[in-house]
């Protein structure tokens, strides 16, 4: 094994708390806590399945803390207890130093079977966070951020370089986010609110919301069905505009950038704050 490279394998405990029986069959749940040396400046790669993440950047942290709540499914409780206990939480740090965190269930797979992770580190320059029914939230980090989920809310906050963000059936909230941002969603609302971008950001079935600071420049290309596009422009940074009432053109100080706001059944809002 190479130097730089951890793998930790945690074997649940022994306390399972019973979920008895549901109409997909029973199941049974552990919470554990476990920490990892962190290294400065290192990714963060975590995916799981029926379950939320939430990742946040803490600077008095001294290492990387993951809380996982875990839970196995079975046709009945004792096999379910049985599943959970063959259940390994994986967190290892691969040869690029990337740290990873993935649970590992019993073949064949049940559908009760979920885990959630609450993951707090000193920091991290590159987060990926991939899971199925569930929200996702990353807070005080940096680096390329990518999530993918599916029938989840997504929100990011105060998160340092670009981002991209796919889902379904879930809103996207972005707050404070110092880079380039891609939203692909459906039947949920989009709002980002001081975004350095530029944006692209395509939803159906929701309204989209934006506020940028009065720093922001570019080309601003809007598409939408059954609902109306808003520009508010406090500084009057606009230098063009070519809106009619479900789309149109805008550019705020010159056309270095292109972002492109696109939805459906929703209407969309752009507003350019004067700075404090």
């Amino acid at each position: 094994m190479r130097r730089n490279m951890l793998r930790v394998l945690f074997l649940l405990p022994m306390l399972l708390v019973p979920g008895g029986c549901g109409l997909t069959g029973f199941k049974a749940t552990t919470t554990q806590v476990n920490n990892v040396p962190h290294v400065p400046g290192a990714a963060l790669d975590v995916a799981t399945r029926n379950g939320a993440i939430t990742i946040t950047g803490d600077p008095a942290a001294s290492d990387v803390q993951v809380t996982a709540t875990i839970s196995a499914g079975g046709l009945t409780q004792d096999e379910a207890d049985q599943r959970l206990l063959a259940t390994v939480l994986d967190v290892r740090r691969n040869a690029e130093g990337v740290l990873t965190v993935r649970v590992h269930w019993p073949e064949p797979k049940h559908s009760n079977d979920s885990a959630a992770f609450d993951i707090r580190l000193p920091d991290a320059d590159g987060v990926t966070a991939v899971t199925s029914n569930g929200a996702v939230e990353v807070a005080k980090l940096g680096g390329h951020l990518r999530i993918n989920t599916s029938n989840g809310r997504v929100r990011v906050t105060d998160h340092d370089g670009p981002a991209e963000v796919d889902t379904s059936n879930g809103s996207v909230t972005v707050t404070r986010l110092n880079g380039p941002l891609t939203v692909d969603t459906s039947n949920g609302s989009v709002t980002a609110e001081h975004v350095a971008g530029p944006m692209n950001m395509d939803t159906s079935n929701g309204s989209v919301q934006v506020v940028v600071d009065e720093s922001f420049t570019g080309r601003v290309v809007f598409d939408t069905s059954n609902g109306r596009v808003r520009v508010t422009d406090g500084p009057g940074r606009v230098v063009k505009s070519n809106l009619k009432r479900s789309g149109g053109v805008i550019v705020v100080g010159d056309e270095s950038t292109e972002s492109v706001i696109d939805t459906s059944n929703g209407g969309i809002t752009f507003e350019i704050q004067r700075g404090s």
